[in-house]
């Protein structure tokens, strides 16, 4: 059992680290895509300020951009999708007994014969 659990961190500190470096390939990736559309965004700038056809579509740009940042604030946690996050409340000091679910139940069997009729 020790040795199970023992592969069993280990396994676990093994994801961990990979997702770390998922996340830092993810970064990366959202910040090549923001450069790219920075790219385009200067190219088709330049386009249209010398009056020629513009190669590359403002509205590819757009996504690429929002793409890529979208990415990049996943993988470094500074976002969480939609804006919701988690709270997460810590009670600190003595646990109050809350009453047991099955409380109605045991004081019905204390006040009954055993074949389930309620003695007045």
């Amino acid at each position: 059992m020790a040795y199970d659990a023992h592969l069993d961190e280990q396994s676990r500190m093994e994801m961990a680290r990979e997702r770390i470096e998922m996340r830092k390939r993810q970064a990366q990736v959202g910040m090549m895509m923001q450069a790219v559309a920075a790219h385009g965004l200067r190219q088709l700038q330049a386009i249209a300020a010398s009056g020629n056809a513009v190669v590359i579509k403002p509205g590819e740009i757009a996504q690429l951009m929002a793409e890529g940042a979208r990415m990049e604030r996943a993988a470094r946690g500074d976002d969480v999708e939609g804006g919701k996050y988690t709270q997460i409340i810590v009670n600190i000091g003595d646990a109050v007994d809350e009453p047991d679910a099955n409380a109605d139940a045991d004081a019905l069997s204390d006040d009954t014969t055993g074949e389930g009729e309620i003695i007045n």
